[in-house]
């Protein structure tokens, strides 16, 4: 498992940073009208989307070798969501798709996104 690089800063709120919890939850309707659900898994996972607005073009590089470290969505690490304030939430993640996105935003910084989820 690796480890969030310490050297990126905070991922930026400016970008559309969310999150959400994902239940499974399994609806099954019947004949009489009613719906009988029940959970899928043991517990729910959260989802989040997140970034940098302008990303310095070092720290993207930092953060593409982070990536291929992580073989894309194969591996895990542990990541820490600074929304709740303080020292944060740690939980372990992966990347959601094999890739990430990033978009130029002036000579030498960049608008990156990316999507998470708990394993």
């Amino acid at each position: 498992m690796a480890t969030w690089s310490t050297s990126l800063p905070k991922c930026s709120y400016s970008v559309g940073y969310s999150g959400e919890t994902v239940h499974n939850t399994i609806r099954t309707p019947f004949e009489a009208g009613y719906v009988g659900t029940r959970s899928r898994f043991v517990r729910s996972r959260r989802t989040f989307r997140a970034g940098w607005s302008a990303l310095p073009s070092s720290h993207l590089s930092l953060f593409l070798a982070f990536v291929s470290t992580c073989m894309g969505a194969a591996d895990t690490f542990t990541w820490t969501d600074y929304s709740t304030g303080g020292v944060g939430t740690a939980y372990t993640v992966r990347f959601q798709e094999d890739s990430v996105s990033w978009d130029l935003v002036d000579a030498q910084r960049f608008r990156v996104t990316f999507s998470l989820e708990e394993v």
